[in-house]
C-alpha cells in the first residue's frame, strides 16, 4: 500500500512539474511575442490615421472647383500627399501582414 501512495505521490509531483514548465514556456512565448504585437498595434494605429487622412484628401479632390485654372497648385499639391499616403499606406499594409504571419 506505501508503495502504490509513493507512486501516485511521484506521478503528481511529475505532472505538477510539467505544468509549471509549461505556464513558464507559454509566459516566455507571450514575452518573446510582446514586441511584435506591440508593433502590429502601432502599424495599426498608423494605418488608421493614414486612412483617414486620405479620405480626407479624396473628399477634397471630389470638389470640381479645384479643378479649375486658378487652383492648380492646390490640386498638385493635393496629388502629390494623396499620392505619398497612398504609398505609406501600402508600405504599412505589407509591415503589418510581414508582421502577423511573424507571429503565427
Amino acid at each position: 500500500m506505501l508503495q502504490g501512495e509513493n507512486t501516485r505521490a511521484l506521478k503528481s509531483a511529475a505532472a505538477a512539474e510539467k505544468a509549471l514548465n509549461n505556464r513558464q514556456q507559454s509566459a516566455q512565448q507571450r514575452e518573446a511575442l510582446k514586441p511584435l504585437r506591440e508593433k502590429l498595434r502601432k502599424l495599426e494605429q498608423q494605418l488608421e490615421k493614414d486612412q483617414a487622412r486620405l479620405a480626407q484628401l479624396e473628399e477634397k479632390l471630389a470638389d470640381p472647383s479645384l479643378y479649375e485654372d486658378a487652383n492648380k497648385q492646390k490640386l498638385a499639391t493635393l496629388l502629390r500627399e494623396q499620392g505619398e499616403l497612398k504609398t505609406r499606406i501600402s508600405a504599412a499594409e505589407e509591415e503589418w501582414l510581414q508582421t502577423s504571419e511573424a507571429l503565427g
